[in-house]
């Protein structure tokens, strides 16, 4: 028996290894272990050896670097950019203290460990994010890769999260019309949708010209029932809004698998107010405007109207405008 080389990378970007043996006559087999990645394709060959009586392996599990390798090609490929992005950044950082450690040989006081020690100091967003990469690998090391049998990331213990507030810039009208004027026409009328209606960045990004109906000649846009919302409401608009409604296409995300952190990684790239701060915008607007703090309950989709007196009674604009933008 030979042993096999490093692989070969097919045309379709799978892996592929070969391994030579000899067969009862004396006669030459070729057999090949493709997988996504070459780490992957190893493991298989491994595990086939194994399964056959011609290699003794203490453990069938790879590296934790080879584990981020195939966890990279099979699970977040499909994930949104910034998804993909910030599960890269943690695994890399994972990697710098474990990444030659053998999968089965890490547990909860280990991984606390190193998660406390990269952690301290961080914000809740950071911490969560950091111990959620470790999860989803061993998670899949588990449920598809077989390598082990409890994933010991489940009893990480996390450091308290700094208290420290992070501060924006209040969104002004200039910053309102400025964004617009610059944003790339697919995207304009979501963010008008937050600007103008209140809307959520996900009502935003579902509304379709379906939504639009008229009401004593003036139109209006449905917004239906979400998980946080609610329930369904109607919001006024003007007329050359409504205009621009009815020109979203029957699919206006086309490759795009998460519309919302599409827009939000735009939005950040060119600004450094929050897009989330169009709600509230509009909330103070409307407030500004003289609308009943329980008629703003119901256009922002809120369930209590102490809620919407906390949450947005002390936002501040420039500006006075009329009712609904007009």
């Amino acid at each position: 028996m030979r042993r096999p080389g490093q692989g070969t990378q097919l045309k379709d970007g799978r892996w592929r290894i070969a391994l030579s043996l000899r067969g009862e006559h004396g006669q030459k087999i070729i057999k090949y272990f493709e997988a996504t990645t070459l780490a992957e394709a190893k493991r298989r060959r491994e595990v086939w050896l194994a399964q056959n009586g011609r290699l003794h392996l203490p453990s069938l599990s790879g590296t934790l670097s080879e584990l981020f390798e195939i966890v990279r090609a099979r699970v977040w490929a499909d994930s949104g950019d910034d998804h993909r992005a910030s599960m890269d950044l943690y695994a890399k950082q994972w990697e710098q203290f474990a990444g030659k450690s053998n999968v089965a040989d890490l547990t909860a006081p280990t991984l606390t460990r190193i998660h406390v020690a990269q952690c301290v100091g961080k914000s809740a967003s950071t911490i969560n994010k950091h111990r959620l990469c470790i999860k989803q690998a061993l998670a899949f090391a588990v449920s598809d890769l077989g390598w082990i049998t409890t994933n010991p990331a489940e009893d990480i213990r996390s450091p308290k999260p700094t208290k420290t507030k992070l501060t924006y810039p209040p969104m002004t009208r200039e910053e309102y019309d400025r964004m617009l004027d610059l944003a790339p026409p697919h995207l304009k009328v979501f963010f008008r949708l937050m600007g103008e209606c209140g809307m959520r960045p996900i009502e935003a990004s579902r509304t379709q010209p379906s939504d639009l109906h008229t009401l004593h000649d003036r139109w209006l846009v449905r917004i239906p029932k979400s998980k946080t919302a609610a329930g369904v409401r109607s919001v006024p608009i003007p007329d050359e809004f409504a205009r621009q409604i009815e020109s979203i296409p029957p699919d206006p995300w086309p490759g795009i698998t998460d519309p919302v952190e599409h827009m939000s990684k735009w939005w950040r790239q060119n600004s450094q107010t929050r897009m989330y701060d169009l709600r509230g915008w509009r909330a103070d607007e409307w407030r500004r405007a003289g609308v009943p703090d329980q008629l703003r309950t119901y256009l922002l989709g809120h369930t209590k109207t102490s809620f919407t007196q906390r949450v947005y009674e002390e936002l501040s604009t420039p500006d006075v405008l009329k009712m609904f933008g007009r």
